[in-house]
């Protein structure tokens, strides 16, 4: 015989209390206005420290890449300067000493002053410009964060005066190359190592004339390489050394070549 299955029962739990919502109070919101507040505030100061903290470092190694740039310049300018302070002396020697061929005062010195005066008109002498580091800098990156922009003018003026003057000298050398064999030849072969005989003959030549002449005097262009080569070293010092800001460039160069003078 099947047992009497039992009934089950459901128990169900009755509620002591009704939950109530609370009503959100004054200190409340102003508590959580701070906890809002502070985080985005966080969050807005973390964005400037990165962003701003980038920008400090990019800004400090661009001032490094043209301070190490300006630097080769200055060494390749001071290198330039050197050569051109050569080129001048060897110029105003050749110019004297042109000058008294062309005057006949020759004729009336001795035999070794009259030497002395061809080696300085007929020796050649080679020099050269560098310009590497100026060109380097004209295609980097960092040429257009240069703030003074008169600075790389003044750097693109001596630059073009340095190549322009190193043409004349091409010139120069090539018409002095040109004087020199024909005085040779004739000392050595034609007058038989007679030396006032050999200047004779090198003053009846068209060609050697034109050399003896100089008709233009380039004095000035050698003064004005040298002049500017000295203000650009001072500039680069100056900007190198991360001092103030620099007066007006037209001013300054203009003082600058009046103490130099002095």
């Amino acid at each position: 015989m099947a047992k009497p299955k039992k009934k089950q029962t459901v128990q169900t739990i009755q509620p002591t209390e009704t939950a109530k919502l609370e009503k959100p109070t004054a200190s409340h919101i102003k508590g959580w206005t701070a906890n809002f507040l502070s985080n985005v505030l966080g969050v807005i100061v973390g964005i400037v420290l990165t962003f701003g903290g980038n920008a400090l470092i990019q800004q400090h190694n661009e001032k490094q890449e043209i301070h190490t740039m300006l630097t080769l310049i200055g060494e390749e300018i001071t290198y330039n300067k050197n050569e051109f302070v050569s080129m001048q002396n060897d110029y105003l020697k050749t110019k004297k000493a042109c000058n008294i061929f062309m005057s006949h005062d020759w004729r009336t010195m001795p035999q070794d002053s009259v030497w002395r005066h061809v080696e300085n008109a007929m020796n050649m002498y080679g020099y050269t410009a560098r310009h590497t580091a100026w060109n380097v800098f004209q295609k980097s990156n960092i040429f257009t964060t240069v703030n003074d922009k008169k600075l790389l003018v003044y750097l693109s003026t001596l630059y073009t005066l340095i190549e322009e003057c190193m043409e004349w000298w091409e010139i120069h050398q090539t018409e002095r190359s040109l004087t020199s064999d024909i005085f040779y030849n004739n000392y050595y072969y034609t007058e038989k190592n007679n030396l006032f005989a050999s200047v004779d003959a090198m003053l009846k030549n068209e060609a050697t004339r034109k050399f003896l002449n100089h008709p233009y005097s380039y004095e000035d262009i050698f003064t004005n390489v040298i002049d500017l080569a000295d203000y650009m070293l001072y500039l680069i010092d100056k900007s190198c050394s991360y001092q103030s800001e620099l007066k007006s460039i037209d001013e300054d160069f203009e003082n600058f070549r009046k103490n130099k003078k002095k």
